[in-house]
């Protein structure tokens, strides 16, 4: 390291950080990735400058001034922080893809020789680490690399894209090459103690590396912080044609690991009941569908299209409800104003929404599988997942937990007082913790 590029004007020397923050702008800015990056390091952001012995780098699109926008700085700490931050541009933005490996040695690659930091931080991998195989090797100089690795998911599953034979083996190599980055990254932050043990048999990641980190929920979610005016509200519920519906909320993704089929069946069976009790709707959110209802839902996506498809096979289309993508502050109405989360997926790394609903206060269904366990901690109703299912038996078992509402109130008391560790603040700590940890280990190389 340039003993004089790292010597602050007042003679102490700095440990230098660097914050990539390309996924602000790109396909994952409103995905799980998305929102706990701007979560994160937006927090982050804030330790950092408080501690003299740090000097902040940021690389992204566009300007320092939206970087900050987008990571959620009211106008007046904007202008306080342009002052402090010294940002590195890569000019337009552009979605992550298979061009990464060739876009590297044009935007990374020069960042990290001119500004040579010690600690080089992403929360994803796909963009290229300076630990990445044929990227590292580029560099006369490499920064200690730290990155956030949520899940094993496609490597688990072998599905990389949904769109086709060829695109997945595509999106196989390119995925493969990028993961190599954490493969020889200095700290790899998980999510849970279940995406920790696949990072290790799938992933192939020194279990030394890893630190397991809960993700955190936001505020607005704590039903004590929830103050928005009665026509506001009903404002918002209109829009989304929710007003005065008794509705199940689902917001995460109709991918084939998401557990859309025993939803659907699922919902079928509970329709049939003829229970005037249980939700009669099946609000869903996200980028898959247009905004609508009923025969009025149009499907963006392949994977949406076939998700309508079965809906129609199975007779409830009619009782759907697609919010499109939506704003946060809209998302929290629609969650305070569910009857019942639900979320049957078979995997997920750390399972944001299930965290958000039992935050929220909401009755939580989800699979027995995954991190979903370990996740709710007895705060949630499971339903064991299956190859062979009897759909009509698991949703009489159901009903009758759902309309018992000691137990009901019983597993929600439980889920508020477990998704208190689900708080920003300790996410931000222990991370903060794991990242001087490196800074000394930089200081001794």
């Amino acid at each position: 390291m340039d003993q004089d590029s790292s010597d602050s004007k007042d003679g102490i020397k700095k440990t230098r950080i660097m914050f990539d923050l390309t996924f602000l702008f790109d396909q994952y800015a409103k995905r799980g990735i998305g929102v706990y990056g701007k979560h994160l390091i937006s927090r982050l952001l804030e330790v950092i400058d408080e501690d003299p012995n740090f000097e902040i780098y940021l690389l992204g699109f566009n300007s320092l001034e939206q970087n900050l926008i987008h990571l959620g700085f009211s106008q007046f700490r904007v202008e306080e922080l342009s002052h402090k931050f010294n940002f590195y541009s890569f000019g337009a933005e552009t979605d992550s893809n298979i061009k990464n490996f060739l876009r590297w040695e044009k935007t990374y690659l020069p960042a990290i020789e001119e500004i040579k930091p010690d600690i080089f931080y992403a929360v994803h991998f796909e963009r290229g680490l300076p630990s990445t195989k044929g990227l590292r090797e580029k560099l006369s100089y490499r920064p200690r690399t730290a990155v956030v690795a949520h899940d094993a998911i496609p490597l688990v599953t072998n599905k990389f894209s949904s769109k086709g034979f060829i695109q997945n083996f595509l999106k196989k190599r390119f995925f493969k090459r990028m993961w190599t980055g954490v493969q020889n990254a200095d700290l790899v932050i998980t999510v849970s103690q279940f995406s920790k043990e696949d990072l290790i048999k799938y992933g192939g990641i020194d279990e030394s590396k890893i630190k397991v980190i809960y993700s955190g929920v936001n505020e607005k979610y704590r039903r004590e912080n929830y103050d928005l005016e009665k026509d506001i509200e009903e404002n918002i519920l209109e829009a989304y044609s929710l007003l005065n519906k008794n509705y199940f909320i689902f917001d995460t993704g109709v991918e084939p690991n998401k557990g859309t089929v025993h939803l659907l069946n699922i919902f079928k069976e509970i329709l049939n009941s003829g229970s005037h009790t249980l939700p009669n709707y099946l609000v869903i959110t996200g980028k898959d569908f247009y905004k609508g209802a009923g025969t009025q839902i149009k499907p963006k996506t392949i994977l949406g299209e076939q998700f309508i498809k079965m809906a129609k096979k199975l007779g409830v289309l009619q009782n759907l409800i697609t919010t499109d993508k939506i704003p946060d502050e809209h998302l929290v109405t629609v969650f305070f104003n569910a009857k019942v989360y639900i979320n049957l997926s078979t995997y997920e790394g750390f399972g944001l929404g299930i965290a958000q609903a039992m935050t929220s206060k909401i009755p939580v269904i989800a699979a027995n599988a995954s991190c979903i366990p370990e996740i709710t901690q007895g705060g949630a109703y499971l339903i064991d997942i299956r190859q062979e299912m009897d759909y009509k038996k698991i949703t009489e078992d159901l009903i009758k937990h759902l309309n018992d509402k000691d137990k009901v109130k019983e597993k929600i008391k439980k889920a508020s007082k477990v998704a208190q560790q689900y708080d920003w603040d300790k996410t931000v700590e222990m991370t903060w913790r794991e990242l001087k940890k490196l800074a000394v280990e930089a200081d001794l190389q």
